[in-house]
């Protein structure tokens, strides 16, 4: 039942619904699109593999991705049936009031657990791999993301430094599309792998965020560890597509601004955000210089408490518009080893350890080909 197949006059619903059952059954039926969730999962599984993935981990992550996301489709499509079932039989039994008021019941509840799922679709493309049997199994973990209070989180923001010049140097604007289609997802990548939400791609960067109750008790090295991995992936696809720019500039590469604080995170039509005072400032520390990390006052607080003996911190004097000269922090890495602990909800023992240096090896860098 769709949104043109719902009755548009209260009496062609039944004669035998009373005014308050019809009412409350209309509500229920307006409120929801039982085909919107559709589009949404099509989008999941056209970007579940990736065709080339080049390694064996990164194909076996896809792959269960993408399974993770069928079984959401099927259970989705299951319900889906069965509040059209449930909403014919209303429709044309001929019931007592008794009886109606409980099939109104279940279908609401029905309709309750098939937005959840919705809701939950938007959220498993943003965490990794292994949140997902968590999402879809604890109810507890799940309104984690839909509490209504603030959340203490390091929010991470990163802007393609001179991307319009970057545009404007492209052969054509094919080539320059499938270059940032791949660094979007490679840099999307590396903030699930850090144990960060993905929040969106902003067209000339990406925002994230790291809440304590989902990346743990080091989300903050964490942060820092995502940001340091992401300027070595933009500067290798870089090297890697000289043949998508006419000329190539020197001084290109990724700002990236950290700030740490209270966030609320806000559901807007299924899909859902992240918003509050640290999102601004670490877009502000986003507009660092090509290659640096900059964090701002709060987060630098939290940072060199924990982590100073593994990283190094230097004041900047940077220009924030319509505030003025403002300091800012660029940290980096001093190449002591350090092992992050895992969330409480994950189920291993420990991230394997982490060698701060600057570069950090191994990472997978796709190419972009000239076709």
């Amino acid at each position: 039942m769709t949104k043109s197949d719902r009755p548009k006059d209260p009496k062609s619903i039944s004669p035998d619904l009373t005014e308050g059952q019809q009412m409350s059954l209309r509500r229920s039926l307006a409120d929801f699109d039982l085909t919107y969730y559709q589009d949404v999962l099509d989008r999941l599984l056209a970007d579940s593999i990736d065709p080339s993935a080049r390694t064996e981990d990164v194909l076996k992550d896809q792959t269960l991705r993408r399974n993770q996301v069928r079984a959401l489709e099927l259970e989705i499509h299951r319900l889906r049936t069965e509040i059209e079932e449930k909403a014919k039989a209303l429709l044309e039994q001929s019931l007592d009031a008794k009886q109606k008021d409980k099939n109104i019941e279940e279908l609401k509840s029905t309709l309750q657990t098939l937005t959840q799922k919705e809701n939950l679709s938007h959220l498993v493309s943003r965490v990794r791999t292994s949140a997902h049997e968590k999402l879809i199994n604890s109810e507890e973990f799940r309104q984690q993301f839909a509490r209504d209070s603030p959340c203490p989180a390091y929010v991470l923001s990163i802007d393609i430094r001179r991307s319009t010049e970057l545009m404007l140097k492209a052969r054509d604007p094919k080539l320059y599309a499938k270059f940032v289609i791949t660094l979007a997802r490679q840099l999307r990548d590396v903030i699930l792998e850090n144990y960060g939400v993905f929040d969106k791609f902003t067209g000339d960067g990406i925002l994230a965020f790291f809440p304590n109750f989902y990346s743990g008790n080091d989300a903050g090295f964490l942060a820092i560890t995502a940001a340091n991995t992401c300027h070595r992936v933009f500067n290798d696809l870089y090297h890697t597509s000289k043949h998508c720019f006419v000329s190539i500039l020197q001084d290109i590469g990724l700002g990236v601004g950290i700030d740490f604080g209270e966030v609320q995170i806000v559901q807007i039509g299924g899909d859902f955000t992240v918003v509050g005072t640290p999102v601004v400032y670490a877009c502000r520390m986003g507009g660092a210089e090509a290659g640096q990390t900059f964090v701002n006052q709060p987060a630098y607080e939290v940072l060199f408490e924990r982590y100073s003996a593994f990283c190094d911190f230097e004041p900047r004097d940077i220009e924030i518009k319509h505030e003025g000269r403002t300091l800012a922090y660029g940290v980096k890495f001093n190449g002591k080893t350090f092992t992050p602990r895992l969330p409480e909800w994950e189920s291993a023992d420990e991230i394997p350890s982490v060698t701060t240096t600057e570069l950090d090896s191994g990472v997978q860098v796709d190419t972009v080909d000239s076709h």
